[in-house]
């Protein structure tokens, strides 16, 4: 995934994908780290190499087993980003493990939790709880994965989003429908986690669209108010799916955040000065 080299000092990345998606989500951000950072982007449960059972119960314990798999024999604190479900991923990682996680970087973590918690009978509430209920239980029927497929693209996305994929791109998405449902399961099984985040110690920063739906917005809103030391970010003209549609844009905002630029020397400022 990266080079671990002993007396590497750089800092540590660890980036977690959104639901029907891969490490590979991350490819470009990577590219702009590279020689700077080390990188891992592993692939949650049902992605990639990774095998997810419909058939069995499933939790957050097993994403996070699966990235602590993958990021191998790491000891020093990271820097850990999510995004959506990802960041929901994330969320519940750095409570469980704080001292793991430098800082949290979440770009509209799927945390409805608190939703479900503070604002049950909103219409973000209500909207969100309507995907989840599109999924099918368990495997489900080929005809039902579609539809619930197109369902969560069109939420997320739009209807031009579903037309303009690939007959292959639909299929693959109905394919993983099974284990998106089990996502939005482990996200209300995790409520006693994902509902309250006012004890992470760590430096949280929250991104968020303005062209985002109801329910990611106020997610973002919830979280950034329980949270000690957090910078809330909303970015103008990008939807939940930023991260994957527009990287030119979100990505230098989360190169800056990992790797600030140094603090200007005396000799610096002098030239500057001059």
């Amino acid at each position: 995934m990266t080079d671990k080299r002993q007396g590497d000092n750089r800092p540590i990345v660890v980036c977690i994908h959104g639901s029907a998606s891969t490490g590979g989500q991350w490819r470009l951000f990577r590219q702009a780290l590279r020689g700077r950072c080390r990188v891992f982007t592993p692939d949650l449960v049902g992605y990639g190499s990774r095998r997810f059972r419909a058939d069995a119960r499933f939790s957050m314990r097993e994403e996070a087993d699966a990235i602590i798999e993958q990021i191998g024999d790491i000891t020093e604190p990271f820097h850990l980003i999510g995004h959506s479900y990802g960041g929901a991923v994330a969320t519940w990682f750095a409570k469980r493990y704080p001292d793991r996680v430098k800082s949290l970087i979440v770009y509209e973590p799927a945390n409805f939790n608190l939703l479900f918690r503070e604002e049950t009978h909103t219409e973000a509430a209500r909207e969100i709880a309507t995907v989840a209920a599109s999924f099918p239980a368990g495997a489900g029927g080929a005809l039902s994965r579609w539809l619930a497929a197109r369902k969560f693209v069109t939420y997320w996305s739009g209807a031009d989003a579903w037309r303009g994929l690939r007959y292959s791109q639909r299929r693959w998405l109905a394919s993983v429908a099974p284990k998106v449902a089990a996502e939005f399961q482990a996200i209300r099984d995790a409520k006693n986690v994902l509902s309250d985040v006012s004890d992470l110690e760590m430096p949280v920063i929250i991104l968020c669209g303005t062209r985002t739906r109801q329910a990611a917005r106020r997610v973002c809103e919830l979280m950034a108010k329980q949270l000690r030391d957090c910078s809330f970010l909303q970015l103008v003209n990008l939807g939940h799916m930023a991260p994957v549609t527009n990287p030119d844009k979100i990505n230098p905002l989360l190169v800056d955040y990992v790797v600030p630029a140094p603090e200007p020397t005396a000799a610096t400022a002098a030239r500057r000065c001059a």
